[in-house]
């Protein structure tokens, strides 16, 4: 294939079609949590924003078992259409759906059996510990229709409906926003009401994808599958990058709620609950550029276009790394406007401390967005040993080792500066060990 111009602005209009619905359907998705955070915030108070905060290393539990099926999935799928293999894919394709549900439903009785020790697990006492169990009650409760609904977004867009998935999470976001009014401000059910809204919102939209993937029309089909332990292994290691990345949030946030619990108190975990809805909404558009480049670089891969994959990677760092640019300068300028959002100014100590962690904190998205980029990039070329290296530099061993010395060293500075080293730590350690190895040299390796 002769790597010319004209097929760069292909290449380039390819990466723009998946590209812009899922930085669409993730700014929608992230929307959505931030809209729960800036109601209970408003509509219940600070100590109902903490506990939401504190649900959130769980619920990056439930995210993670959709991702690590879905994932390696999609990335699959994506590989076998690429294959002209339709058959193939619609086996993993309904494997899929199989497997999310069963072990949905089974987190979800197991946390209302243990929602107790879970509450307490995560560091609630007191009416805190209240607020959190009632809103953990009702997520877990929903669970199914949670992982579904994510898984199905994932996989409408494997099967080249990235646009369909917009128009769903659009749907449902205008969903949970009158529902957390009504339910909230209406009808006064507190946190609650939240969850209550969350959950009917995924419900809906589990049940539209579904209606797609169960007409005529669409390009993946259920089919009787094929339960071979061979394909869920290779499923479950394509997924486990992406998987370790989410999993990692939850990571982060249970290391930096126990700092801030023990340094500084829990009067100020609302100015960490702030950084997080701000935070969502980085990571999730750096995980839309990877949504956006995977199919295609699976899809190139499997035609073995290493040319093609190697351009798609190109345009995916310059493109990640420009939006964390432009969130980054805009966080500097309208710090205060942002924290106004979800916090009021009844208390101006909170509020000027929320102001102050987040500016130190968004440093950090400039060196982010590289990290992540690189880390679907790897697994989308099946090189599945570096990829889950980066992720467990980036959202294991470098954050934690940073909160463990920064906070005993720098106090309170030393808890929002050490993503940014912890970042700068991954990026360099990664550069290093596959610039060694040619990592980003391989494109059709097996």
């Amino acid at each position: 294939m002769k790597f010319n111009k004209t097929s760069c602005e292909n290449l380039r209009g390819q990466f723009l079609k998946f590209l812009l619905p899922s930085i669409g359907s993730m700014w929608f998705f992230a929307l959505y949590t931030m809209l729960d955070g800036i109601f209970v915030g408003k509509g219940v108070g600070p100590e109902a924003l903490a506990a939401v905060n504190l649900a959130n290393p769980f619920i990056s539990i439930i995210f993670t078992i959709s991702l690590i099926v879905s994932v390696g999935s999609s990335n699959i799928i994506t590989n076998l259409l690429g294959q002209d293999n339709k058959k193939k894919a619609n086996e993993i394709f309904t494997l899929n759906v199989i497997l999310i549900l069963i072990i949905s439903v089974f987190m979800s009785l197991v946390s209302i059996i243990f929602i107790d020790k879970i509450v307490t697990g995560l560091g609630a006492n007191g009416e805190l510990a209240l607020y959190l169990k009632d809103y953990l009650f009702i997520i877990a409760l929903g669970a199914p229709f949670v992982s579904l609904s994510y898984c199905l977004e994932i996989l409408i867009k494997a099967e080249g409906s990235p646009s369909k998935s917009f128009t769903v999470l659009l749907v449902t976001t205008i969903l949970n926003i009158v529902g957390n009014y009504l339910l909230i401000f209406v009808l006064d059910m507190g946190l609650k009401g939240a969850a209550i809204s969350t959950i009917f919102a995924q419900f809906i939209s589990f049940t539209i994808f579904l209606l797609h993937f169960l007409n005529k029309n669409s390009n993946l089909k259920f089919v009787k599958p094929n339960f071979d332990t061979k394909t869920l292994m290779i499923i479950v290691k394509r997924g486990f990058p992406d998987a370790l990345t989410e999993l990692s949030a939850g990571f982060v946030t249970f290391l930096f709620n126990y700092n801030v619990i023990k340094i500084l108190g829990v009067k100020y975990l609302p100015a960490f609950s702030v950084i997080l809805y701000v935070s969502n909404l980085v990571i999730v558009t750096m995980t839309a550029v990877n949504h956006g480049m995977q199919p295609l670089v699976s899809f190139y891969d499997g035609k073995k276009d290493r040319k093609s994959v190697m351009y798609l990677l190109k345009v995916s760092v310059k493109s990640a790394f420009i939006l964390s640019l432009i969130f980054f300068v805009l966080i500097e300028v309208f710090t205060s406007q942002i924290v106004s959002i979800f916090l009021s100014k009844a208390d101006m100590d909170l509020f000027n401390y929320s102001v102050y962690a987040l500016r130190i904190y968004s440093v950090s998205f400039l060196v982010l967005s590289l990290n992540i980029v690189n880390s679907g990039y790897l697994n989308a070329i099946k090189q599945n040993t570096e990829a889950i290296l980066v992720s467990a530099i980036r959202g294991y061993i470098s954050i934690s080792i940073c909160l463990l010395v920064l906070p005993i060293l720098f106090g309170d500075f030393g808890i929002w500066s050490s993503v940014i080293f912890s970042e700068l730590i991954t990026f360099l350690l990664s550069f290093i060990l596959f610039k060694s190895k040619g990592v980003f040299k391989l494109s059709t390796a097996n």
